[in-house]
């Protein structure tokens, strides 16, 4: 077979390329990887093993939990709207035990003071729905 001009220059690309990366074994997995210790798809799954760990550790200490957005969030497993890990808003919990019924998945309450911490009846208000929440911010 004659190799052609393109394809010796290809094989010493690739040759050259080979000596830039080292490789390594993963410490797990024993799959070739740019990076010492663990390889790429090992880490991940370490760090969302750690994330489930911390999570759950969190849970079994305190009722309570802050959400990414920054409002607090009680476990009520047995509310309607409970999310998989059984935690629901509190303002939303707060406003539903004042006017002694269940929110609508659509009705929003409203922080009068933009503190999303502060749950306090008298700083809360309902809206019936998103439209006429985003309204009330145009306005004010």
């Amino acid at each position: 077979m004659k190799k052609t001009r393109k394809w010796l220059l290809s094989e010493i690309a690739y040759e050259e390329h080979k000596g830039v990366h080292t490789y390594h074994l993963c410490q797990y997995c024993k799959k070739n990887s740019t990076r010492s210790g663990k390889c790429g798809e090992c880490l991940r799954k370490d760090l969302r093993d750690k994330n489930v760990e911390k999570l759950s550790e969190s849970h079994r200490k305190s009722k309570y939990v802050l959400n990414s957005h920054g409002y607090w969030m009680i476990y009520s497993p047995h509310h309607k709207f409970a999310t998989k890990r059984g935690h629901v808003l509190e303002h939303r919990l707060v406003f539903e035990k004042h006017i002694g019924r269940y929110l609508a998945k659509n009705e929003v309450v409203h922080h009068i003071n933009e503190i999303r911490t502060d749950n306090r009846i008298n700083n809360l208000m309902l809206f019936p729905n998103r439209s006429a929440h985003f309204s009330f911010h145009k306005k004010h």
